[in-house]
């Protein structure tokens, strides 16, 4: 894991917010798997919540004020739920802990791996207004908009406001220069929790959104910053997740030779690009879905195993198959 791999380069790590593998595993999962400190979610459905009676630390419970209805046993023992009386709001705990990581470790080399659940929905809540859980909705309590959308611009604004202060609290404690920062996010944006995918033109012009492998659901925002470092830019890199463990091996000096088929981008980031290396082709599998990337061309089998093959430089939003007169691409 990344974080084993660090820690054997003298780094300190940390995972807080959702630690995002699905439920079932044990409590003290994200130590067993190397990192020195974990808080927050354990388990994606308890991540639903953003007023759980719980958040967990190192595994163990950590008490909040918020409370579940009355016989909500199930609530109690697993996180999972809507909660009745609303105190303690999840992020601004999930924040508070990153910070202070930040601040505690500074003099050691350091992996923050900061998972914030926003702008997920609360899927327990379905369309009520509890499917887009927030404090306060902010400077968007008077829009003429439903509460999910409220809650959802809310969210994302959170989310904006909170990485300002990671960048603040790195450049405060001296360490920016020397820190790589990445924003990403684990797919294309959603139409859950009552909240319209459709609302703030999201998807940016492609197709689909998440759960599809259109380039709306697969295609998202990557940014990375390092003052001193990357210079300002945009590139048509075409990368995914595993390119993050070979990239991190790279910086810190730790082998990765026979982990994964990630390339490491270091060279990307550094302004070295006739070194980086590429893709032949990215492959993808999800709900019956396929699709196949290789350099401008796109594969795609939807779920009823319709075939389909777009040129995404000249048709971005996939509308165009191509497949009866170009079938040597692949």
């Amino acid at each position: 894991t990344v974080p084993k791999l660090l820690n054997q380069q003298g780094y300190v790590s940390a995972c807080v917010g959702k630690y995002g593998v699905g439920d079932g595993q044990p409590d003290v999962d994200p130590i067993r798997k190397g990192f020195d400190y974990h808080y927050g979610y354990n388990c994606m459905r308890h991540a639903h919540n953003y007023f759980p009676p719980f958040l967990r630390e190192n595994g163990m419970k950590v008490g909040l004020r918020n409370r579940p209805p009355e016989g909500d046993t199930r609530q109690w023992e697993t996180g999972i739920g809507v909660a009745e009386v609303k105190v303690d709001y999840s992020a601004d705990f999930i924040e508070d802990r990153a910070l202070g990581f930040i601040k505690d470790c500074k003099d050691n080399p350091l992996f923050l791996y900061y998972c914030p659940t926003m702008p997920h929905a609360n899927n327990e809540g379905g369309k009520s207004p509890d499917g887009m859980e927030v404090d306060t909705y902010g400077e968007f309590e008077n829009r003429d908009w439903k509460p999910n959308e409220k809650g959802f611009a809310r969210m994302v604004q959170r989310i904006d406001i909170t990485v300002g202060r990671i960048l603040d609290t790195l450049e405060q404690q001296g360490i920016v220069e020397n820190t790589l920062v990445l924003f990403t996010s684990d797919n294309g944006p959603h139409d859950e929790g009552g909240h319209s995918v459709t609302r703030f033109n999201s998807s940016g012009g492609f197709q689909g959104y998440k759960r599809s492998l259109h380039e709306g659901g697969i295609r998202i925002p990557f940014i990375a910053w390092w003052p001193g470092t990357i210079t300002p830019g945009v590139s048509d890199h075409m990368g995914y997740f595993p390119d993050l463990l070979p990239t991190f091996c790279d910086m810190a000096g730790a082998s990765h030779d026979s982990i994964d088929d990630g390339i490491s981008i270091l060279p990307l980031l550094t302004g070295d690009e006739s070194k980086q290396k590429l893709h032949d082709y990215l492959y993808f599998e999800y709900l019956e879905q396929l699709a196949v990337r290789r350099g401008s061309w796109k594969y795609y089998v939807n779920a009823e195993g319709k075939e389909a093959l777009f040129n995404l430089d000249e048709d971005r939003h996939e509308d165009r198959d191509q497949k009866d007169t170009q079938q040597k691409i692949f």
